[in-house]
C-alpha cells in the first residue's frame, strides 16, 4: 500500500511537471539539431542517467558475483585439500604407531634374548 501511495504522489508531480515545462526548446546533440519539448528533454535526460547507473551497477554486481564465485570456488578446494592431507596425516600416525610397536616388540625380544643368554 506505501508503495502505491508512493508512485500515485510520483506521478501526479511528474504530470504538474510536464504542464509547467511544455514550452518547446532547441536540441543540439552531436551533428543533429532539433526541436523538443522541455519535459522530454529533461524527462530523456533523467532516464538515460538512469540508464547509465544501471548498466554500471550491473557491472559492479557481475564483478562480485565473479569474485564470489571464485573465492567459493576456492574454499570449496581447500576444504577437499584438507580432508585429503587430514587423510594422509591419519595415515601416516597410524604407520608410525604400527613401526613403533614393531620396534618395541624387537627391543623386547632382544631383551629376552639377552636375559636367556645370561642366565643361562
Amino acid at each position: 500500500m506505501p508503495f502505491i501511495i508512493l508512485t500515485a504522489i510520483i506521478s501526479i508531480g511528474v504530470a504538474i511537471f510536464a504542464i509547467q515545462n511544455a514550452m518547446s526548446v532547441p536540441v543540439n546533440f552531436f551533428i543533429w539539431h532539433g526541436d523538443a519539448s522541455l519535459v522530454l528533454v529533461i524527462l530523456g535526460s533523467f532516464l538515460a542517467g538512469i540508464l547509465v547507473a544501471t548498466l554500471y551497477l550491473l557491472m559492479v554486481k557481475a564483478r562480485h558475483f565473479l569474485t564470489t564465485k571464485k573465492l567459493e570456488d576456492e574454499i570449496y578446494n581447500l576444504k577437499r585439500d584438507k580432508k585429503t592431507l587430514e587423510e594422509r596425516v591419519n595415515m601416516l600416525m597410524h604407520t608410525q604407531m604400527m613401526h613403533d610397536k614393531a620396534a618395541q616388540h624387537a627391543n623386547e625380544k632382544v631383551t629376552a634374548e639377552k636375559t636367556e643368554t645370561t642366565a643361562g
